[in-house]
């Protein structure tokens, strides 16, 4: 999985330097915070404070923009004496619940009017997102993968008091719908990170 998203990683950088040379863009690196919603708040309620972004931005005009995005965010929780069902299934003891959740997306936004330092912007993220769903209970381990179509809405704000650099802030919901494998993977987002303008 790791080699999977570094060849993407390269593609897309590698593949948008030459389309850079001729408008502006960015790089963000973003803590992320994530809350559980709808089934994976029913699998694992307590929020995830391990996650990680990383997005290549490009403007189109002087206010819109695309980009690429990956991310990856790992939920965990312990129930005591819990009983899971899987189909007819049915595991009862303590349970060490993992959700790993890596979205990968082409986001389109736009900028809306700057103020000051501040330049709040809209997004709306289109992609996969690949999930690993894990329990551990006794000697026994439960460990399903599956690949969703994802949506990402975001809005955020980039705060720049220097030129070149500055502070991404942005909130999002990534909804990761569900499909014959796997139940729907929601969760919303709160993110700080560092950007790099004009590269």
């Amino acid at each position: 999985m790791k080699k999977i998203l570094f060849l993407i990683f390269l593609f897309c950088v590698s593949g948008m330097k030459l389309y850079a040379q001729e408008h502006s863009n960015a790089i963000a690196l973003e803590y992320q915070v994530s809350f559980p919603s709808g089934n994976l708040k029913d699998y694992i309620a307590k929020t995830s404070w391990r996650g990680i972004g990383f997005e290549y931005r490009q403007n189109v005009t002087e206010k819109l923009f695309w980009g690429v995005e990956v991310g990856w965010n790992v939920f965990y929780e312990k129930r005591e004496d819990a009983t899971y069902t899987d189909g007819t299934i049915s595991i009862t003891g303590t349970q060490f619940r993992y959700e790993s959740a890596v979205p990968m997306m082409v986001n389109v936004g736009m900028d809306f009017k700057s103020f000051n330092i501040a330049k709040p912007y809209a997004s709306l993220g289109i992609g996969a997102l690949y999930n690993r769903t894990r329990m551990d209970v006794g000697v026994y381990t439960l460990d399903k993968e599956a690949w969703h179509f994802l949506l990402k809405p975001e809005l955020g704000v980039i705060i720049s008091p220097t030129e070149g650099t500055g502070i991404i802030f942005n909130v999002n919901y990534e909804a990761g719908f569900n499909n014959s494998s796997s139940k729907a993977i929601n969760y919303f987002g709160l993110n700080l990170g560092f950007v790099l303008n004009e590269l």
